[in-house]
């Protein structure tokens, strides 16, 4: 599990727990600016998928778990790889960026439908454009 939260401009996810496999390549945490959040989603459904994408390292287990990186569908002009550390697909959510080596982090967390909601009110609340 992670822990979200947000201070000072910043989301900080504080990876947690014994599965995180290949957190020396990222570390414990993971700080993004707030204005680089496009938002959150709690979808258990895209977790539990049976493909992520291309994998370039990580493990997975469909319907289980899936650690590592993968790759999406690449956009001009930005990354293409998603982040996840999920143990659980039932807690997972996704946590959209723009302007940041991921396009996208899903992590489970204790509390997702709140996690969500106060994702998207900081992003909300800070009324500025993504990379402004």
């Amino acid at each position: 599990m992670a822990q979200v939260e947000i201070i000072d401009n910043e989301l900080i996810i504080h990876m947690e727990g014994m599965e995180h496999h290949f957190l020396f390549l990222w570390g414990k945490n993971i700080t993004v600016p707030l204005v680089h959040v496009e938002g959150a989603d709690y979808n258990p459904a895209t977790a539990k998928a049976l493909y992520h994408g291309p994998k370039l390292m990580g493990v997975g287990v469909p319907g289980r778990g899936t650690f590592g990186l993968y790759v999406g569908e690449p956009e001009p002009g930005e990354p293409s790889l998603t982040l996840w550390d999920v143990s659980d697909p039932n807690t997972a959510i996704v946590i959209r960026l723009a302007h940041e080596k991921y396009k996208s982090i899903v992590v489970g967390v204790d509390n997702p439908e709140q996690t969500v909601q106060n994702i998207n009110a900081a992003v909300t609340a800070r009324g500025t454009t993504v990379g402004a």
